[in-house]
């Protein structure tokens, strides 16, 4: 039977030996177990680079609003309608920002409010590979519209009543009338090897269209 050829991951031309790599540990706020990612990208790029890699790291979709808090700024998509002044993420760099601080947030879906903490591990030389990289994580991301942390607890009580409607119904949603195939979602699956990072600048250009 022929097997369906793998998507080959974005990375970034090979950084050069001297570059500085930051190593990232990404959480996902109040979700127990903890959902993470470990990823490794050049301090030169960029918030908007950051979030298309944490967009593929956890699997989101990136159908919904998101923004960095870095100390006092915010970072993300200028908004017109905006209560505070928003940096364009395409201007700012992990290394003006990040590197100053070494913490910050990132909010995905202003709705469902999935709140990550970004901690700065480490500084590392670059191998003189392509980056980001996903190293390390731990338990599969929630899908997306699902309510937030407490929405996403009672679908993982759902889904240990297999004889419910609740269950039949939370199976036919993942399945079949999602924008995404979760189905059979499994909490504690995560690879590092099957994230695919997709290109920011292709990302970007769907913005501007």
């Amino acid at each position: 039977m022929p097997t369906r050829p793998r998507k080959t991951s974005f990375t970034s031309p090979s950084a050069a030996p001297t570059q500085p790599i930051f190593r990232l540990r990404i959480e996902l706020d109040r979700t127990e177990p903890m959902i993470w990612r470990r990823i490794e990208m050049p301090a030169s790029s960029t918030f908007w680079e950051l979030h298309v890699a944490i967009q593929d790291a956890f699997g989101w979709l990136d159908y919904h609003l998101h923004e960095f808090e870095v100390g006092s700024v915010a970072i993300g998509v200028p908004d017109d309608y905006a209560e505070k002044p928003i940096v364009p993420g395409w201007s700012a760099t992990l290394s003006e920002q990040l590197g100053k601080v070494r913490t910050c947030s990132y909010l995905y879906d202003f709705g469902d409010c999935w709140r990550h903490t970004i901690h700065l591990e480490e500084v590392r030389e670059s191998d003189g590979g392509g980056y980001p990289r996903c190293l390390a994580g731990e338990n599969a991301a929630p899908p997306e519209d699902c309510g937030g942390v407490h929405g996403f607890q009672e679908l993982l009580d759902t889904l240990n009543k297999p004889r419910s409607a609740a269950y039949r119904e939370l199976r036919d949603w993942m399945k079949n009338r999602h924008a995404k195939v979760y189905w059979p979602f499994k909490p504690q699956a995560f690879d590092p090897a099957e994230v695919v990072f997709h290109d920011p600048a292709e990302r970007l250009a769907q913005l501007d269209a």
